[in-house]
């Protein structure tokens, strides 16, 4: 992700210049990615290992005999939502029970995305991308406390782990396919010449 942040830069000229030919800026975006060796979908990989097991904890801790009234802390039983106390209203989509912990894991992913680079090059994606904490939040809210817990816990992780690799030395060496630096010289020749 790291490296096809520092990509985004030339993703826009690409996108610029050859936006009404599909064929060449598809082909250029290729041999980009070959170039400097980023495969897009890698930072994808993670995420597909992780929601076999999320599924898996979904379904164990909603039929689980062993974790009904095991306890964690505040919590008094994992396999159910929290219910610190209730509320005098229902809250739609979220019921009528304050949960803390999905506060904590909402908090944890705005910080988990804040840190991870954004290689999008497309305004809306960046956008969709700021916001997904927010959408997850009333979706999770109700969840079992004990995936609830999993996940922020993952977060945490993820968080140190980013925070490491950013502190990391960046030794990328940006490669520009010869097509794409013949398009982004020729404007500057032009102004030159005036």
């Amino acid at each position: 992700m790291k490296k096809m942040g520092k990509l985004g830069e030339p993703m826009k000229a690409i996108n610029e210049k050859f936006g009404d030919n599909p064929q060449k800026k598809q082909q250029l975006m290729m041999e980009m990615y070959k170039l400097n060796k980023v495969n897009p979908v890698a930072g994808c990989l993670p995420m597909l290992i992780q929601i076999p097991i999320f599924f898996g904890l979904f379904y164990m801790l909603r039929s689980a005999a062993e974790l009904r009234l095991a306890s964690f802390l505040w919590i008094p039983d994992l396999s159910m939502e929290e219910g610190i106390f209730t509320l005098p209203f229902t809250i739609p989509f979220m019921g009528d029970q304050f949960n803390f912990l999905p506060f904590v894991y909402l908090v944890s992913l705005v910080i988990q995305m804040g840190m991870m680079p954004t290689p999008s090059v497309d305004n809306a994606q960046v956008k969709m991308m700021k916001f997904m904490p927010y959408i997850f939040f009333p979706i999770i809210y109700s969840f079992a406390s004990g995936l609830v817990l999993y996940w922020t816990v993952n977060n945490v992780f993820t968080i140190g782990q980013q925070w490491m690799i950013n502190r990391k030395k960046d030794d990328f060496e940006l490669v520009l396919p010869a097509a794409l630096k013949k398009a982004m010289e020729a404007p500057k020749k032009k102004k030159k010449k005036r």
